[in-house]
């Protein structure tokens, strides 16, 4: 929705390709699909709400026009293969999200995740984890960029 709006500020100029991944075929499929209960709007604002999703009954869906920059795969950070989902080719994010997921294993696969991660990354890029994972990344040689906000730098 930010990225949308971004763009309708700078007129057009601003381009981007979003990434959405995760290991299970089922999950990015739902997330493909874009359908949630009405209540997940509870916190967008009325504009948003409208601008961006189709009420259906009980449902809400997400407009097809912002879906076009959405490219979804499947996509195992702990699968040996490529560092990479296949679908962005060669990585070089500039923001990479990253969040409640870093929290379930062990410090030593946390390594390895990030260290996929950072191989993904744009010089610059940033790592954007939630809060509750801050620490892990204070222990893996990031450093937070915006204090309190869980955006972190290799």
């Amino acid at each position: 929705m930010l990225m949308n709006e971004r763009r309708g500020a700078d007129a057009g100029r601003l381009s981007y390709r979003i990434f959405a991944t995760d290991r299970s075929p089922e999950q990015v499929a739902l997330a493909r699909e874009g359908r949630y209960p009405a209540a997940a709007l509870l916190t967008v604002t009325g504009r948003r709400a409208q601008e961006c999703f189709d009420r259906d009954g009980d449902t809400v869906a997400v407009k097809e026009a912002l879906k076009r920059g959405i490219e979804f795969s499947v996509f195992d950070l702990l699968d040996g293969d490529g560092c990479c989902p296949p679908d962005s080719i060669y990585g070089d994010f500039d923001i990479i999200f990253c969040a409640n997921l870093l929290l379930y294993y062990a410090p030593a696969v946390q390594r390895a995740i990030l260290d996929r991660l950072s191989t993904c990354l744009a010089q610059d890029g940033c790592l954007i984890v939630d809060e509750t994972e801050r620490n892990i990344l204070f222990r893996q040689c990031y450093h937070e960029i915006h204090p309190h906000a869980a955006i972190f730098r290799r």
